[in-house]
């Protein structure tokens, strides 16, 4: 895990190889290690020796707004929320982006996940509503798309699987974007 690396068990080359694909790494989280007890001087020095190495470094924070999204989001530079649109969710990346802004976060964007168009219909809204209630500008949309549930249960990447469908489209938009490469 990447509590492994903070503490000198094991350089970052070492263990964030992935074993199939030589450009990509990857660390995980400690799990037994609660995010109060980490280290915050400790995460940030191996963030930063990251930053020297990899031309991109995304910390995937858990759901919810406890200390684990707060340390991730401390050190980040940019920030992308990820949300569904029910109404739950929507009001919890309301709060998220408030929560962001005491922090002096700026730099932060809204993905709006896994889309049931039939479902938004019904309920009446659009991805304006979700992006007004979050009060966040838009990154990226993600359609519905089996997929990504079928792709997850092989264990395979979904632009490996079916680098044709919806979702892995809408991936590559976003990929794009983050890129600053226009559309």
């Amino acid at each position: 895990s990447f509590v492994d690396v903070c503490s000198g068990g094991y350089p970052l080359d070492k263990a964030a190889r992935h074993p199939q694909y030589p450009n990509l790494s990857f660390l995980t989280a400690p799990v037994s290690i609660t995010a109060d007890n980490i280290d915050p001087d400790e995460f940030y020095t191996l963030l930063e020796a990251a930053r020297e190495r990899f031309s991109y470094v995304l910390l995937d924070a858990p759901a919810g707004l406890d200390a684990g999204f707060r340390l991730a989001a401390r050190f980040a530079d940019r920030i992308i929320l990820v949300t569904g649109s029910d109404p739950a969710s929507v009001r919890d990346a309301q709060r998220a982006g408030q929560l962001l802004e005491l922090m002096g976060k700026t730099n932060v964007r809204l993905i709006v996940n896994r889309i049931d168009l039939k479902l938004v219909r019904a309920m009446d809204t659009t991805i304006d509503d979700v992006m007004d209630t979050a009060g966040l500008p838009l990154l990226g949309v993600v359609l519905e798309d089996p997929n990504m549930t079928l792709a997850a249960s092989f264990g395979k990447p979904l632009l490996r699987y079916a680098k044709r469908c919806d979702a892995a489209k809408a991936f590559r938009r976003i990929a794009r974007r983050v890129q600053g490469f226009p559309e």
